[in-house]
């Protein structure tokens, strides 16, 4: 069983961590567990901090993590991590889940600046944390970050994030894609002539960004004005691929002309897609060629027995496609969903055995 990912987000007061942490769980849709917001929880209950609440916090931060990890559940830590004190309990973690370190560094002037702003925009700050000045800026100054044997990032938050966003979320969902209990990840290269169907990866984000986002392209899947959807949010999604779910490029000539994809819907059986993105290489027979190629490796490499596939009703050009390689037509869905103007369309389900396949 795989573990779950533990991603720490640390660094000095001031460092911008807590803004790094948020951005990252909304990326990768991950649970969230601020130290800080649990001191806060226990002032509204308590009325005000005293002596015994830093320890109190302490154990129930870890106790929650515990909690989480215990339940299979993945999440993303974030307090200062200061390593005589947190080091040992992080350490402890890793037999329980896969752990990534990000460490948030800054100029000392630079976060205290940043926290004597937020003192003065927060009239509350002081009730809940009871910091002053001098020990957050002797804090900043003598910060050591913990220590561990874990994969671990350093990154500058003077102005935005060096490095990029997009990379930070590469490097903490990379957790998935290695190690002992990482999903197998083939690689995919399939050729026939000039056509060539393989792994979409990291380096596709951009194109990938350019299709999704173009209306045009995505019409027929229900969004007429484009996914809007961003470069990092799509490198978070092709970290999850496997051999169950994947993504695939597209290439004529070696150049990128649009996209498959197939996914584990039940034992054996795949659901498939595919868009040819570039105008100028459409309606020229190549998505009826990269589908016999598709359904080939599927039936006869990764031993699926059916491949289903849905297209839109409007969309007779792909119905024709769909029948001349052999799907069957299982069902037409009437008003089955609305798209991005709220407008019902229909849709049309296909399927194909591999027997069916076979004796085309």
């Amino acid at each position: 069983m795989a573990k779950p990912l533990l991603i720490v987000v640390s660094g000095p007061p001031g460092s911008g961590k807590t803004t790094l942490a948020k951005l990252l769980a909304a990326e990768i849709h991950c649970p969230l567990l601020c130290r800080d917001e649990l001191k806060e929880g226990y002032v509204h209950t308590h009325g005000s901090a005293d002596s015994a609440t830093n320890r109190t916090v302490y154990e129930a931060f870890f106790a929650a993590i515990e909690l989480l990890l215990n339940q299979q559940i993945s999440l993303i830590a974030e307090a200062a991590f200061r390593h005589h004190v947190w080091a040992p309990r992080l350490e402890a973690l890793q037999a329980r889940a896969q752990l990534r370190l990000v460490v948030c560094q800054v100029d000392p002037a630079l976060a205290q600046q940043r926290r004597r702003e937020r003192q003065q925009t927060n009239p509350d700050w002081h009730r809940f944390h009871g910091d002053t000045d001098a020990r957050l800026d002797n804090a900043s100054q003598i910060y050591q970050p913990p220590e561990l044997s874990v994969p671990t990032l350093h990154v500058t938050t003077t102005s935005g994030y060096e490095p990029a966003l997009a990379d930070i979320v590469s490097f903490v969902l990379d957790a998935y894609g290695g190690g002992e209990t990482a999903v197998s990840n083939q690689i995919m290269n399939l050729t026939h002539n000039k056509l060539k169907i393989r792994n979409a990866t990291v380096e596709d984000a951009p194109i990938l960004c350019a299709w999704w986002n173009d209306g045009q392209v995505m019409a027929h899947a229900g969004f007429p004005h484009g996914l809007g959807i961003s470069e990092s949010k799509i490198i978070a999604l092709l970290a999850q691929d496997n051999d169950r779910n994947r993504r695939l490029i597209l290439e004529f000539d070696d150049e990128p002309i649009g996209e498959m994809n197939y996914r584990t819907v039940a034992e054996n059986v795949a659901e498939i897609g595919i868009k040819i993105c570039q105008t100028s290489q459409q309606n020229r027979g190549l998505g009826s060629t990269c589908l016999q190629i598709l359904l080939d490796h599927l039936f006869m490499t990764l031993a699926y027995e059916k491949v289903i596939l849905d297209t839109n009703l409007k969309n007779e050009r792909a119905q024709h496609v769909y029948e001349k390689l052999g799907f069957r037509k299982v069902r037409t869905n009437v008003d089955a969903w609305q798209d991005q103007d709220g407008n019902w369309q229909s849709s049309v389900d296909y399927e194909i055995t591999r027997k069916e396949f076979l004796n085309r």
